[in-house]
């Protein structure tokens, strides 16, 4: 593994990146508020070692604003009769995923009309990854929403599922956790690289990372990919791109947790 401040280095100029971001397009929003949870959640620390206590001060000021707001914009277009069924499918996905952010912060969780209900139904069975977090965030919740069979088609969305299995049962990394997925997560791990899948490569970094280690022979494999991918690759302002750059952020910083000796989930020793 690198030198604790290669990482470090290497994370700063990462999260100014966001920092500097200034997104308005609503799927990405939701994935930077779900990237502030786990930072200000599990890796304050880490985040403060790195950029001053103003900056990260920021973070947990904007979370809560951009919360609030985009909740808000989000109900408001639902009344919107100009968009289509889909249109309106992935405003109440996002709608709902950014109240389960509400519900962790406040406790309070959202009550859904019958005709929101009913349209979450009706979009049950077309996506893996709606079913998926559907499921969580009305159990989550209580909210009435039938309960979908989850189907993956691939490896790659099998293996978005098992990355997602430490996040959802620790609730956004809130309370700590005493199972794990191991071997489901080493399971696709080849193909993952062979197909140079970027996000999923770090997203298994960062899990396996999280229940296993910094010693772990996969992790370091999986380590030494990301990092010469890094060393090539240009990320653009897109949601694809910026949602990799969350997925490597979030193992290094778990590394670097681990480096600093909060580990207590580790089965190895660092």
């Amino acid at each position: 593994m690198m030198m604790k401040t290669q990482i470090d280095k290497i994370l700063k100029l990462e999260i100014n990146k966001i920092l500097a971001n200034n997104d308005s397009d609503t799927d990405m929003v939701f994935d930077k508020l779900y990237f502030y949870q786990v930072i200000k959640t599990r890796y304050e620390k880490e985040v403060q070692d790195i950029i001053d206590e103003k900056k990260f001060n920021f973070v947990k000021d904007i979370f809560s604003y951009e919360l609030k707001k985009y909740m808000e914009c989000l109900k408001s277009s639902l009344k919107e009769n100009t968009k289509s069924v889909y249109e309106k499918s992935q405003d109440l996905f996002n709608y709902i995923g950014l109240a389960y952010l509400f519900y962790l912060e406040n406790r309070t969780a959202i009550e859904l009309s019958e005709r929101e209900i009913e349209l979450v139904n009706s979009m049950l069975g077309y996506s893996y990854i709606f079913d998926y977090m559907i499921n969580f965030w009305a159990s989550e919740m209580s909210l009435k929403i039938k309960k979908a069979e989850v189907k993956p088609r691939n490896k790659e969305e099998e293996t978005y599922i098992y990355t997602h299995f430490f996040l959802t049962q620790s609730k956004y990394l809130k309370v700590e956790i005493d199972t794990e997925n191991y071997d489901e997560l080493i399971k696709n791990v080849n193909y993952v690289i062979d197909n140079n899948l970027e996000d999923l490569i770090a997203e298994l970094l960062w899990a396996i990372t999280y229940f296993r280690g910094t010693n772990d022979e996969v992790a370091k494999k999986l380590f030494e990919k990301m990092m010469n991918d890094m060393k090539v690759d240009y990320l653009r302002n897109n949601r694809k791109d910026e949602h990799i750059r969350f997925s490597r952020i979030c193992a290094l910083l778990e590394i670097k947790r681990k480096m600093n000796g909060s580990h207590s989930l580790d089965r190895n020793n660092v």
